[in-house]
């Protein structure tokens, strides 16, 4: 479905679906990371950490309950000791906001 629909030369030509139940995504950007996207899905835990995997030579996520806020930095599951990530924040109310609490990226010449 998502690669019928995404493709512009189909744009507002009619089909059928046999299934009436779709998922309804938002705030999708096109060129963003897989993982940054899924770690803004609504979770229970009130924290993630966005990071750099070298094993999985990519960027992945882990969600955080509070408790474990200030350890994550000792090590993840299967990670040594990471260089790259940044820490959210979700900020429940009516809409839950992403917010940065920490971050250790390289810097960029300009």
């Amino acid at each position: 479905m998502c690669s019928w629909h995404n493709n512009k030369a189909r744009d507002g030509i009619r089909f059928t679906l046999s299934s009436t139940q779709m998922l309804q995504l938002k705030g999708y950007m096109t060129g963003e990371l897989a993982a940054s996207f899924r770690l803004r899905l609504p979770s229970p835990y009130p924290f993630a950490v966005l990071y750099y995997s070298e094993s999985a030579q990519g960027w992945t996520y882990q969600d955080l309950a509070e408790d474990h806020l200030d350890t994550w930095d000792h090590g993840l599951a299967g990670e040594p000791l990471l260089e790259l990530y940044v820490v959210i924040e979700r900020v429940g109310g009516p809409q839950i906001r992403h917010q940065a609490r920490a971050a250790h990226l390289p810097v960029l010449a300009t």
